[in-house]
């Protein structure tokens, strides 16, 4: 035997126990040392499939599948046909594939109370307007369970959207499940949105107006859903008044408020007992004046926080004191 011959006969056996190696590491749960096995099988015989086939098993092991298909494709690149490994790295790879699709339904298996409380938690329930909420369309039992979580949907429309008056029929369609919605939109017509289904766990509203916004469709918006509402934001609101928003929604917890008016006095009876938390940003000129705001506060029996900018002036501090203990 030549001192080649020799050379080539060592390699071939340090290979083939650092194969040997990487499949007891990786029988052992010893994955990441199995993979440096595998990479330097591949650097040592680059045109064989062995480096390939170790690597793409030890990821296959790691549930990896999507890894191990990657690899046995390179390998595949890599390597003649005429490899002795060649045939196995194309049965591994179909099995990675087939693996990869398989799909456990554990929504569907797992206790109803185990779903609710500890998984659907961890998946972000928001729809968009622009595209489906896949899980609400893998089947029946899961779309059951996704809506019957505790904290409803969450939908938002973005500036794309440029009409309540048609389309939207995801949001029609599960329009009882959602209980929070963000718009923003040129023209807001929520009239035209709540007339086309029932809202009726709505309690978050989210709205950003402009200029063009028109007064009557967001106010009979609200009123459609003033029952279930309870936390309302409203930006650029530059049409829409204070006292015509208490009014129309009593069941307001937390209100905040940006360019909206504010200084049209309150009905003289009038008392919001359940509004908690007001916030007035960014009032038109000019600024509200002390009186107007203790009016306000004084309407407000369970009032807990208030902020307002621009601040009218300090003599406005004992009067939040006294209102907002």
């Amino acid at each position: 035997m030549t001192a080649t011959e020799s050379l080539k006969k060592t390699g071939h056996q340090f290979v083939e126990l650092l194969n040997e190696r990487a499949r007891l590491l990786a029988n052992s749960a010893q994955f990441d040392a199995a993979l440096r096995d595998a990479a330097a099988i591949r650097a040592l015989l680059p045109g064989s499939g062995l480096g390939y086939l170790r690597m793409g098993g030890v990821y296959c092991q790691q549930g990896r599948y999507a890894a191990a298909i990657s690899i046995y494709d390179q390998g595949l690149e890599a390597v003649p046909e005429s490899d002795q490994y060649h045939y196995q790295l194309l049965q591994q790879r179909l099995k990675a594939i087939a693996s990869n699709d398989k799909r456990v339904d554990f929504i569907s298996l797992l206790p109803f109370d185990i779903v609710i409380t500890n998984i659907l938690p961890r998946i972000e329930p928001k729809l968009y307007s622009y595209s489906l909420y896949g899980p609400l369309y893998v089947s029946r039992t899961w779309r059951d369970r996704f809506l019957q979580q505790p904290n409803g949907l969450d939908y938002y429309f973005g500036h794309k959207d440029a009409t309540f008056h048609t389309g939207h029929d995801q949001l029609v369609r599960f329009a009882p499940n959602v209980q929070s919605l963000d718009v923003s939109m040129e023209d807001i017509e929520l009239d035209d949105l709540f007339s086309r289904a029932h809202f009726s766990n709505l309690r978050v509203l989210d709205i950003m107006c402009n200029h063009s916004t028109c007064l009557r469709p967001v106010m009979s918006g609200l009123q459609m859903i003033a029952a279930s509402l309870t936390h309302l934001y409203i930006l650029d609101g530059y049409c829409l008044e204070l006292r015509d928003i208490l009014e129309s929604c009593p069941n307001l917890v937390s209100l905040s408020m940006d360019e909206v008016n504010a200084d049209a006095p309150l009905p003289p009876a009038a008392h919001y007992p359940k509004l908690t938390h007001l916030a007035i940003h960014n009032v038109s000129d000019p600024p509200l004046d002390v009186d107007t705001v203790e009016d306000i506060l004084s309407r407000l029996p369970s009032s807990l926080s208030f902020e307002i900018t621009p601040m009218p002036d300090s003599s406005l501090l004992p009067i939040l004191h006294e209102h907002c203990p």
